[in-house]
């Protein structure tokens, strides 16, 4: 019965290990593969000399294992790789990828221009434009890879052309808010960094013909904009982000943001009970300072943008693993449709709980300074944390399949209430530290119920799943 922090620092030590032995290349053709003959050494996206080529479902695999976890995708296939998982590309090889490149590129110049057309009699663009042009002026001063004029007109264009998609008849004044600026600010930097013009002269020349051809239009500088937009729509409505920027709710009900990190936080007590008991001396709403983590998705609480961009690698690796798993077969991964972005990207909700456990917080300051910490944590040991926490006790890991419905609208009845009560010993008892010691006998007992309501559920999710699969073939 180890800790997390045991358990972690072995993860890490076989990380260590595997990467004194040497890595293996990726050798999978499957799933859209990628020339790669730019990035071989590449400890995630290498390739063998034979192959040049990826796959894009083993590089998410490497993302959330040792020893590649933590380690940054290349950036010239990061553009391609979240396009991919973030489910804007849904197609398994090259030329479907450029089809629906081409898609989503003939709409972003028809949205600017439908939103400059719109600002000149609704007073609601007006004003979104200007906020817009106010925020994005003074996103992260200090990365000064976001300050060229270049990419600030970018990164307003991206906004424009997602209020313009998103306008009601009631006007646009809802759709935008702060916050979303960052998040477009990232995307455009990751797309320009995978641009053609960004490779060098001696990784082309691995390139020739149609494969040479391909490559250049899907990474086509003069469209860096149009993918940029394409990927902050998919995070916001595919990967339902823009619930955590919901201020209001259903009658009875809470906000997404304010119900997820009560949620989160109800979690900590089976982990930590001594810092759910201090963070709720606080008297502070969990919201009030996990806010920013919900809604930039952890952006501004690494020191440089490059840490949090290996952070968005594993959460959207783990997404599209997630969502690819609960495809059922003959449907894409776009078919599944999450109800909530807790489910969308589960790994978010628990890489929260690591980082809590990381800083041990005394005060909220500690947490809503959390990129000030003298010593700035490993993103390794972090994401581990995270993976093991989401894949041993996360809500969304026994649960996930029965919470993510299809675009049937099915969806499996388990009661969610008594699943946590019955593996409330069970969590303590393997997490230690902190927990309350409890019998030995009584825990094998509480942990045989638990094995046995797992296999229970499982059976229920296959008769589900065949069920509906009858459904879809009569």
């Amino acid at each position: 019965e180890k800790t997390v922090e045991e358990r972690v620092e072995e993860l890490v030590e076989e990380r260590d290990r595997k990467e004194k032995e040497g890595r293996e290349s990726v050798s999978c053709f499957t799933d859209g593969c990628i020339h790669a003959a730019a990035v071989e050494d590449h400890p995630i996206s290498n390739t063998t000399p034979s192959s040049h080529a990826v796959d894009a479902k083993e590089i998410a695999r490497r993302c959330l294992v040792p020893p590649t976890a933590g380690v940054p995708v290349n950036p010239h296939l990061r553009r391609l790789l979240w396009l991919r998982w973030l489910r804007v590309f849904q197609g398994q090889q090259l030329s479907d990828w450029i089809v629906e490149a081409r898609a989503h590129r003939i709409e972003f110049p028809e949205l600017l221009c439908s939103a400059q057309l719109r600002a000149e009699h609704d007073p609601s663009m007006k004003q979104t434009i200007a906020d817009i042009e106010r925020d994005v002026a003074r996103c992260r001063p200090s990365a000064d890879c976001l300050q060229t004029p270049e990419v600030q007109a970018a990164v307003k264009d991206v906004l424009l052309a997602y209020v313009e998609k998103h306008c009601g008849p009631m006007g646009c004044s809802e759709v935008y808010r702060q916050g979303m600026h960052e998040l477009a600010a990232a995307m455009v930097l990751v797309c320009r960094r995978g641009s053609w013009t960004a490779l060098q002269s001696k990784e082309q020349e691995f390139m020739h013909g149609t494969e040479r051809d391909r490559y250049a239009e899907l990474t086509d500088s003069h469209e860096a904009s149009a993918d940029a937009w394409a990927l902050t729509n998919a995070l916001l409505h595919n990967s339902r982000l823009v619930d955590m920027y919901e201020t209001t709710a259903s009658a009875g009900e809470e906000p997404a943001l304010t119900a997820r990190c009560l949620a989160i936080v109800s979690d900590l007590r089976h982990l930590s009970p001594s810092i759910a008991a201090s963070m709720k001396a606080w008297n502070l709403a969990p919201h009030i300072f996990l806010l920013r983590w919900m809604r930039l998705l952890f952006l501004d609480e690494f020191t440089h943008i490059d840490d949090a961009l290996v952070v968005w690698d594993a959460i959207f690796a783990d997404a599209f693993l997630v969502w690819d798993r609960l495809a059922a077969p003959g449907h894409a991964v776009s078919d599944v449709v999450p109800p909530s972005n807790s489910a969308a990207m589960p790994l978010t909700d628990a890489l929260v709980l690591a980082m809590i456990l990381h800083v041990q917080p005394v005060s909220p300051e500690q947490l809503l300074r959390f990129n000030e910490q003298q010593q700035p944590p490993d993103i390794a040991s972090l994401l581990l944390t995270a993976k093991d926490l989401h894949s041993r006790f996360g809500r969304g890991s026994p649960l996930a399949e029965c919470q993510l419905t299809t675009a049937t609208g099915s969806s499996c009845d388990v009661d969610e209430e008594s699943w946590e009560k019955s593996v409330e010993v069970p969590r303590l008892s393997l997490l230690g530290g902190s927990a309350r010691p409890i019998d030995r006998s009584a825990a094998e007992h509480m942990q045989d119920r638990h094995s046995h309501r797992r296999s229970l559920m499982t059976q229920q999710l296959e008769h589900h799943q065949q069920q509906q699969w009858q459904v879809q073939l009569q």
